[in-house]
């Protein structure tokens, strides 16, 4: 088959990302026409454009866009709506500064404080709204953080900037030559310079992300607090074969345990009022069972309760809190011992009745890939094919 006509071939593969970006980017026009839905627009064209950095954004691209156009639109439109008011009122500032009679270093200052309060707000909203489809959290403390963030990652910033006011080229141009330059804008400039800016911000994010958040190993960031959240991720408690903590810990995933330790895992099943289940699919590129389907569930860190490993697991995964359940809790737990893996574990169990619609979603890019609604017999024909995990272990909570 020639490399172009090839579906999975890389010529294939560059058209479907320009179709994707086109898309973004007309709906991120349409979407601003109302000038204050430029926000929740904003924040809808960075999240995809974040997922297509890892390879994530799936091929649903519409359903994607709406569907965090819609969960982020109140706290989007508050940040975009903030930012607005101080935009508005710093560009009266510098008409005020215009028609004043200013002189000498007076004006420069005047200015240059000015245009500093300026390029400060501009690169906050950015940050905030670009974060808002990524982390949870209060308006006030996104906003707040986009400003410390575009601060303490300056140079980053402005390579963001270069980006994102790219399309300010045009006003720069004699109307002949814009005239141009029109189709493309309309097509897919705004989705190629999210893309681009995407990157950017990925880099510039990467101290206050979870560890190997969709990212290669690099060197770390000179940050206390993302290393100290990046070694806590990393520990895990050691357990006796009595489920007794040992006082011992071990790293993540470091597959050399000894006879007789073990470490603690959770599974959250979440069961909707109708009967059926979330279930998610795992991405591509896990190492094991690449694209099986599953329940949320993780290790438990060290110092953790059981309890809140499986609400953090559940969350960071689907969005979902369990603590929103009308029913629930541990159900039981097993044990499991791999002497030639080195892989000793326990696993809590617990079960949950949530009434959970589609817009609660919101799932952890760099692990999962899509997930259903599925009844226990959709579950066990999946687990029948070797496409969903746990089954044998789980199987008495889908009743």
């Amino acid at each position: 088959m020639s490399r172009i006509t090839d579906p999975e071939g890389p010529f294939a593969q560059t058209m479907t990302k320009v179709a994707n970006l086109a898309l973004i980017n007309i709906w991120f026009i349409i979407c601003s026409i109302p000038i204050f839905t430029i926000g929740a627009s904003f924040t809808a064209m960075m999240d995809i454009a974040w997922n297509m950095t890892k390879g994530t954004e799936g091929t649903a691209i519409t359903k994607a866009f709406f569907k965090s156009f819609k969960s982020n639109f109140k706290k989007s439109t508050a940040i975009w709506l903030i930012q607005l008011v101080l935009l508005i009122l710093l560009a009266f500032d510098f008409y005020i500064g215009l028609h004043s009679n200013l002189q000498g270093g007076i004006t420069v200052a005047y200015f240059a404080v000015s245009g500093i309060a300026l390029m400060l707000v501009v690169f906050t909203t950015w940050y905030a709204l670009t974060m808002q489809a990524i982390f949870e959290n209060t308006v006030g403390n996104m906003i707040k953080n986009g400003l410390m963030i575009s601060i303490a990652r300056f140079p980053y910033s402005v390579c963001i900037a270069v980006c994102l006011l790219s399309p300010g080229i045009l006003f720069q141009m004699s109307p002949a030559h814009a005239f141009f330059f029109i189709p493309l804008l309309v097509l897919v400039w705004f989705g190629c310079v999210a893309y681009a800016a995407a990157f950017i911000f990925r880099k510039a994010l990467k101290p206050f992300l979870p560890e190997g958040y969709g990212e290669e190993t690099e060197e770390k960031e000179d940050d206390d607090m993302a290393e100290a959240i990046a070694r806590l991720d990393e520990i895990w408690d050691i357990y006796d074969k009595d489920k007794r903590l040992t006082g011992r810990t071990m790293k993540r995933n470091d597959w050399n345990m000894a006879d007789g330790d073990y470490h603690l895992t959770v599974l959250g099943v979440v069961q909707r009022p109708d009967g059926r289940y979330l279930i998610t699919k795992r991405i591509g590129t896990k190492e094991w069972a690449p694209g099986a389907y599953e329940v949320s569930g993780g290790g438990v860190r060290a110092g953790e309760t059981s309890e809140a490993a499986v609400r953090r697991e559940v969350m960071e995964e689907t969005g979902v809190d369990v603590l929103n359940a009308t029913d629930g809790g541990f159900v039981f737990d097993y044990r499991r011992d791999n002497p030639e893996e080195k892989n000793n574990y326990f696993v809590d169990v617990y079960k949950y009745t949530i009434d959970v619609k589609d817009e609660d979603i919101h799932l952890q890019a760099d692990e999962t890939a899509g997930y259903e609604f599925a009844t226990a017999d959709q579950i066990k024909e999946l687990a029948d094919q070797g496409q969903f995990l746990h089954y044998d272990s789980i199987k008495e909570t889908l009743q």
